[in-house]
């Protein structure tokens, strides 16, 4: 998740709204939490923006902001696999309704159909941007690592969960990992764009993440030598990882450039307080990096980089104490999320936070 694909997301929103074993390892064990009651309406309450975000072509759109033809939409892949996980965690969780778990299943294969016809010939994707007439591509992608890996993480589970694959599907996959491949430097870490060559931590972060996805996905598929060079490469990126801690300051950098020099800050929820939560929840739980991230009080407006479901997600990490009092938090947060103005990405997260805390995305932090 690099700051370009962030600047560029405020900027689409406000124009919006302005206008209006290791190789199967993409499903995480089943982490069944019993809700209270205000979680189990809290879940509801998000599962219910994300279903009415979906149009009948399976796009998910980031912000539902109405129904009629010209409506304006934005559809950013990336962000959209956050809900894509989202039903598939709460399918997971229903595993005694049918009915339930075929719905969440079917909307995520209409999701992933839906990229397998709009994927570039590189393996990566545009945002899409119109209005539910007509939209089309604007041309921009932010990274080619996260654009591949979370499509190949989403895959992955939704083939473990039960979900029938397509041929085109499974085409989409291979280029995905095909695209990894293109921007992999000799470390195994990735950078974000051939002509970006930064190797962002969150982004790395979540290609180890896709790449078990796809190593999964393609061993059901019986194309071993491509499952093999993912898990492979993942297990490249886990080693490489816990470099962006950095010892003396206390936190993690949250980038390596080409030089080899890491950079780090503390200035900014995004991307400082951000890289910390994620370095908490997927990489090692340092206490230090958990008390750094505390200098960015979380966010609550449509905008927010770093909400209380990210909070969540790293505090699960951290100790039951921690987490309870993050639950409770969350709650309250999502009492305030309007369906059209909050952005897909957080109620997706929510959900993934209050059903799998931080399990929902393969890491290095499950395996130790």
């Amino acid at each position: 998740m690099t700051g370009r694909r962030a600047a560029t997301a405020v900027a689409l929103m406000a124009g919006l709204i302005g206008g209006l074993a290791k190789e199967t390892a993409a499903e995480p064990p089943a982490r069944k939490v019993r809700l209270s009651a205000r979680e189990r309406q809290a879940v509801a309450a998000c599962l219910d923006i994300i279903r009415n975000c979906q149009l009948p072509d399976g796009a998910l759109v980031q912000v539902n902001l109405g129904m009629a033809p010209g409506t304006a939409v934005w559809v950013p892949p990336y962000f959209s696999s956050y809900a894509a996980l989202a039903l598939l965690a709460e399918a997971g969780q229903n595993a005694n309704n049918p009915r339930a778990r075929s719905d969440g299943l079917n909307r995520v294969g209409r999701w992933l159909e839906w990229c397998a016809r709009h994927q570039e010939a590189e393996g990566y994707w545009y945002d899409w941007e119109g209005t539910r007439a007509s939209y089309r591509s604007n041309g921009k992608v932010d990274a080619w690592d996260s654009s591949a890996a979370m499509f190949l993480l989403v895959a992955g589970r939704y083939q473990q969960a039960g979900g029938r694959v397509t041929p085109e599907v499974l085409r989409a996959a291979r280029l995905s990992l095909s695209c990894i491949e293109q921007v992999t430097d000799a470390d195994g870490l990735t950078w974000a764009r051939p002509d970006y060559k930064v190797k962002f931590l969150m982004d790395n972060i979540e290609v180890y993440a896709g790449l078990r996805g796809a190593a999964s996905l393609l061993t059901a598929a019986r194309l071993s030598d491509e499952a093999k060079r993912a898990a492979a490469q993942a297990d490249r990126i886990a080693k490489r990882l816990p470099d962006y801690w950095q010892p003396d300051s206390g936190h993690f950098a949250y980038a390596l450039h080409e030089n080899g020099a890491f950079e780090a800050g503390l200035e900014k929820p995004y991307p400082h307080g951000l890289a910390q939560l994620f370095g908490v929840a997927f990489v090692e739980p340092h206490q230090a990096a958990w008390t750094a991230a505390g200098r960015f009080p979380a966010g609550n407006g449509p905008l927010a980089a770093a909400g209380a479901e990210r909070w969540l997600v790293a505090a699960a990490r951290m100790g039951r104490r921690e987490e309870q009092a993050w639950r409770a938090e969350l709650v309250r947060d999502i009492a305030a999320f309007q369906p059209g103005t909050v952005y897909l990405c957080r109620p997706a997260v929510s959900v993934l936070g209050l059903l799998e805390g931080a399990d929902w995305m393969p890491s290095p932090a499950q395996e130790d």
